[in-house]
């Protein structure tokens, strides 16, 4: 099974690469229709996940309507290989912003886990949490409230529902964060407090440090601590990272983090990836592989080989350039 997924997989992306890769002048009428059906099939979606946003806008805005653009969708499949198998993985997320609300709201529905390592970064390369997840898995849907109470302060608060193996799991959030700018560095520093129905009420506070480093590269630390009360412990994490970009849809990132609790006060993890990933076929679809060495307490903290591999789609509106190729 795992098999036929990576051959369909790999069909896939030489398939896309082949095509992006052929010069418009030596490409007979065959694969030219084929590109425009591709375009086509792309472009109406994009224009429907941006018409949702319109109209939801409209729906809540009143007459002071204007549209926006920022309501995307994104579809990810990472596969991951390593000595003891593989695994294959799907994941949605969407997010229709409704700029002309009074309180700013956005709607949001995923198939990922709420946690700041499993966020991609669109053209950057992300660190992927497949199987190194807290196992809190499901699909949420939620409102957002932003909004930002200056230029480096700014609030969100979001409440939703979870599904966890088909169970509801509501939640609130609340998250203040504030930005301040040392000569070339930023400093991050953000609270949260949140309660979430299977798992309680907890507090995280999650420190960004970062900085461009000379030439088209950039610099970021993170350190997060997470306390669940019910737990009576702290979930404790370290990344630092960086990343290479080559243009704005072409980057290389290295990445080393350190996972731990404080009911033991012990390192439980640390791991070492560099992820290289560029775009495959105009400014949507993104190819990411992500060679990674996992060492673990519960393995005595022997290096364990793994390997990921990303193909990763926008449709909506994108924030980075367009490209032709």
């Amino acid at each position: 099974m795992i098999g036929q997924a990576l051959a369909a997989v790999l069909l896939l992306l030489f398939t896309v690469v082949a095509f992006a890769g052929t010069p418009p002048e030596a490409a007979d009428e065959r694969d030219e229709e084929t590109g425009n059906f591709i375009d086509r099939t792309h472009q109406a979606w994009s224009r429907r996940v941006t018409a949702l946003g319109v109209m939801l806008d409209r729906l809540f805005g009143g007459e002071d309507f204007i549209p926006d653009h920022s309501s995307y969708i994104r579809t990810r499949s990472t596969l991951l290989l390593r000595e003891q198998g593989s695994d294959l993985e799907f994941r949605l997320r969407a997010r229709v912003t409704l700029p002309n609300t009074e309180r700013r709201l956005s709607l949001i529905l995923e198939s990922e886990d709420d946690h700041r390592f499993d966020r991609a970064a669109g053209p950057e390369p992300a660190p992927p949490a497949l199987l190194r997840s807290s196992g809190d898995s499901g699909f949420t849907a939620g409102l957002r409230y932003l909004k930002d109470l200056s230029d480096a302060v700014n609030l969100d608060v979001d409440a939703g529902v979870r599904l966890r193996r088909a169970l509801p799991d509501p939640f609130v959030r609340v998250r203040l964060g504030r930005s301040f700018y040392p000569g070339a560095w930023e400093v991050r520093p953000s609270e949260e407090l949140y309660w979430r129905e299977h798992r309680g009420a907890g507090a995280r506070t999650v420190l960004l440090v970062q900085r461009p480093l000379p030439g088209p590269r950039f610099f970021r630390a993170v350190s997060e601590y997470d306390w669940v009360y019910r737990e009576r412990r702290a979930y404790l994490a370290h990344d630092f990272i960086v990343t290479h970009q080559f243009d704005p849809l072409h980057a290389v990132q290295a990445n080393i983090g350190l996972r731990g609790e404080t009911d033991t006060t012990r390192l439980e993890s640390w791991f070492v990836n560099i992820g290289w990933r560029r775009n495959v076929y105009k400014n949507w679809l993104f190819v990411e592989l992500r060679p990674e060495v996992l060492f673990e307490r519960e393995r005595d903290f022997q290096g364990e080989p793994r390997l990921f591999f990303t193909l990763e789609a926008y449709f909506g509106d994108m924030p980075w350039p367009k490209t032709e190729g």
